[in-house]
């Protein structure tokens, strides 16, 4: 299973090495990095990430989310900002001028409708897969990843559904076992669980309404659950009859694009 770096506060942070292939072949160590949002890091957390040799960050995150809580500074490394989404389609998503805004309209969805989180969240994993500006982007990000020059890290907010999916796109390309990658993917909510305590409590304290207050299901917002997992992988084989042609149609991930990235990650 990959490896969570022991860090204070940036408790999502992973490296991906050591998941093993169907062929038996393991993932290397020290080059494939996921995390959530760096400006929550303690001092002490961004200074062993510098140690890690990093060449490239990217940051999935919208451009409000970056602006909010900009990386810090890392000398020596290249931070690329690659939005997963595009902002202006999406929405109740991006559309709002402050968290307040945003937390308003989740809220007024999820008191009327209790099942719009997972509808929600399984419409963001679809996404991933049928959006062409965002398989757009996470062709980009592969190109970055296959032609880098040494470590690279990823991340989003959370570090659980943009950094996810980047996460599952590598895992699928080098190999890994379908069970393997879900797993790995749902140990989100283990490393997560203070964080996503935080969050809910967030969210109570800004609730407006008169109704009950949600808990239950404003926890799916921060959730990993295999139901969004399924969803982007029956949107792959819905428009592309396999997550193998999906790769190779939307994200120019051929047998010779995949045996590159097999050479350089795999062990």
């Amino acid at each position: 299973m990959d490896r969570r770096l022991k860090l204070k506060r940036m408790l999502n942070t992973r490296d991906l090495g050591g998941l093993r292939t169907k062929d038996g072949r393991t993932v290397k160590s020290g080059l494939l990095y996921r995390s959530g949002f760096l400006y929550v890091g303690a001092e002490e957390d961004i200074e062993m990430i510098s140690t890690l040799g990093i060449s490239k960050i990217i940051d999935f995150r919208a451009y409000n989310e970056k602006e909010e809580k900009p990386d810090p500074v890392i000398p020596g490394v290249e931070f690329i900002h690659l939005p997963a989404e595009d902002e202006a389609v999406l929405g109740i998503e991006r559309d709002r001028k402050t968290q307040q805004g945003f937390t308003d309209l989740l809220m007024s969805r999820v008191i009327t409708e209790p099942a719009f989180a997972i509808r929600y969240m399984s419409g963001m994993y679809r996404r991933f897969v049928s959006n062409r500006f965002t398989t757009g982007q996470y062709r980009k990000f592969l190109d970055i990843v296959r032609t880098a020059d040494g470590p690279v890290l990823w991340h989003c907010t959370a570090g659980k559904d943009r950094a996810g999916f980047a996460a599952i796109l590598l895992e699928e390309i080098l190999g890994i076992d379908r069970d393997d990658i879900i797993e790995s993917y749902m140990l989100s909510n283990t490393y997560l669980q203070p964080d996503v305590e935080y969050l809910v409590r967030e969210f109570e304290k800004a609730y407006r309404g008169s109704a009950p207050y949600p808990k239950k299901e404003v926890m799916l917002f921060f959730s990993a659950r295999k139901e969004f997992v399924d969803a982007l992988y029956n949107e792959a084989e819905k428009e592309f009859g396999s997550f193998e042609n999906f790769l190779a149609s939307e994200l120019g991930v051929d047998d010779g694009v995949r045996e590159e990235f097999r050479e350089k990650y795999l062990e």
